[in-house]
């Protein structure tokens, strides 16, 4: 038998070594793997500027119905910044004192159901997962503007397109309240004259208590050429627009007649709604049950917390 020389030896003990440190080093490697987010939560607390979000879904306990959603969410998400100029404007000092089914709702307002990348968004109104305060409780409206990287007219999305796992992760630098009828008026982006006129005829603050109302809203354009027709009482022009109730496009079937708020019993003047096609036609039904075209709905359904608006094309004029 030959024995082993000591150059061979030192080979031997040298390739063990080197053995050795690999599997070392391979373990090392299975045990330092990095621990990825996998929840919608988790993902949101991993960006130091998303902690408070994180904060109001565990103060309101949502965060199993977030992350465990079986076709996903997506979550606009305002930053620790915009959590807390909405904590200033609001006269809390923290989450934890905003009133907890209050700051839930403002969070599903922030929320659709299912995975819509940037790609995805287009330009009009999409439904949240938060309920409106009315029969029914349809769910809350939420203007997108793809083009301009806006929600409700002012809120810039700073960031798109986060990867939540099964979810999808929009960041935006502002809280965005639950409106009311006013407020979604305003964050329409085409309907402001109709905000002007009803704060100059005082009517803003009538039309923000419980309701529930529904507006026929005249566009800018509309008004403009409305206000251009020399009409005195503009209140009560404005109050023709309003019917009580929470009136959605599936409530508005062909013929039915509808009694505006600005109505004095008086006389006998109704609207009515009719179908011609995909077009709905608002016409002013007079005593003797002549229709008088007045004005096509544009844009419907922009649900409110206490009420609903649909976009017109012209306004709405009874006979004096």
């Amino acid at each position: 038998m030959k024995s082993l020389n000591l150059k061979s030896l030192s080979f031997f003990i040298a390739l063990l070594f080197s053995c050795s440190l690999l599997f070392t080093s391979c373990e090392d490697d299975m045990t330092d793997e990095p621990n990825f987010p996998d929840t919608l939560t988790e993902v949101l607390a991993d960006d130091s500027e998303l902690t408070m979000i994180v904060e109001a879904i565990e103060l309101t306990s949502l965060t199993s119905q977030l992350n465990n959603t079986i076709d996903g969410v997506t979550i606009f998400a305002p930053t620790n910044t915009a959590f807390n100029t909405f904590l200033s404007n609001a006269g809390y000092y923290s989450l934890s004192e905003v009133p907890t089914e209050d700051l839930k709702k403002i969070l599903l307002y922030h929320t659709l159901d299912g995975n819509v990348g940037s790609f995805d968004l287009e330009d009009g109104y999409v439904n949240t997962l938060a309920e409106a305060d009315v029969d029914g409780a349809p769910f809350l409206s939420l203007r997108v503007d793809p083009t301009n990287n806006t929600l409700n007219n002012t809120t810039d999305i700073t960031s798109f397109d986060i990867d939540g796992i099964g979810n999808t992760i929009h960041v935006i630098n502002a809280v965005n309240t639950i409106p009311d009828v006013v407020d979604a008026a305003d964050n329409d982006g085409r309907l402001g004259r109709l905000v002007l006129e009803l704060e100059t005829a005082s009517l803003s603050g009538d039309l923000q208590t419980d309701g529930p109302f529904t507006i026929f809203a005249p566009n800018d354009d509309a008004i403009q050429w409305g206000t251009s027709m020399g009409i005195a009482d503009v209140s009560q022009i404005l109050l023709d627009h309003v019917i009580a109730g929470n009136f959605r496009s599936e409530d508005l079937s062909h013929d039915i007649l509808l009694q505006s708020l600005g109505m004095d019993n008086v006389n006998d003047y109704r609207l009515r709604i009719t179908q011609i096609g995909e077009e709905t036609e608002i016409k002013i039904v007079e005593a003797d049950n002549t229709n008088v075209a007045i004005a096509t709905v544009l844009v419907t359904d922009i649900q409110a917390n206490n009420g609903v608006l649909h976009i017109i094309d012209n306004v709405i004029v009874f006979p004096q």
